[in-house]
């Protein structure tokens, strides 16, 4: 989970419709959806708000854009909240599929179950993407590719298994290879006996910012790798 800040200014059709009609709603609503999830997507730098994998306007196998609007705050348990810009995020289509057996596995706000977002009643109780403080500082990840509370936190264990299913084996398996690809961009620079501070400053730039308007996909777990490898005193 990656710190999104809200700094785009939201897209006029959603104010214009939100103050001009009466008991407006955001299911059906009269407004550019598409534009609303350009503005999200420019946001986030095209990552999902919770598992920080790509997520675009490009249609995926159902015909359907790799994007989708959440509302953090549920519309259910929050309408007053549903047409509130700041309460809304870009998030993948939260369904991915286990190969070779080709498991459907559900996750983000697609997560199922009475404990899972897309019951609709339910919210995180720690975890919140815009505070820094409530998403990137309370979390760390493991070389196996597990995201886990920094401070073994019953609440935000039970946002990331629970509310969001972020440790299921596909997600797993992404940032693996995400910490494999960094180990071998480090190898293919310099033989590891010599990598210096410097040198691991120069691959967090890569990750910490966007290119060309994107971040690259799960990148805090490039970002939380590199950091730990500072901190590894062979490389003092």
């Amino acid at each position: 989970m990656k710190y999104i800040q809200k700094n785009v200014k939201e897209p006029k059709t959603l104010s214009d419709y939100r103050l001009t009609t009466p008991y407006a709603n955001y299911k059906g609503g009269n407004f550019d959806a598409e534009q609303l999830k350009i503005s999200l997507l420019e946001e986030q730098g095209h990552i999902c708000a919770y598992c920080m994998g790509k997520i675009s306007l490009e249609l995926n196998d159902m015909h359907k854009p790799k994007v989708e609007v959440e509302h953090l705050k549920p519309r259910e348990k929050y309408p007053h909240l549903s047409l509130d810009y700041t309460n809304m995020l870009a998030v993948c289509n939260g369904l991915s599929e286990l190969y070779p057996d080709k498991i459907h596995i559900q996750h983000c706000d697609k997560t199922k179950g009475v404990a899972g977002k897309m019951n609709g009643q339910v919210e995180l109780q720690k975890l919140n993407p815009l505070n820094k403080s409530n998403s990137e500082d309370l979390l760390i990840y493991d070389l196996n590719g597990k995201i886990k509370s920094k401070t073994n936190n019953e609440v935000v264990e039970n946002d990331l298994n629970m509310v969001l299913n972020l440790n299921n084996d596909v997600l797993i398996k992404h940032r693996r290879v995400i910490l494999d690809k960094v180990t071998s961009d480090l190898i293919q620079e310099k033989p590891m006996q010599q990598w210096t501070q410097s040198l691991f400053d120069k691959h967090l730039s890569l990750w910490q910012n966007k290119i060309k308007g994107k971040y690259r996909q799960y990148c805090m777990v490039a970002i939380w790798f590199l950091n730990d490898l500072k901190t590894k005193p062979r490389y003092q």
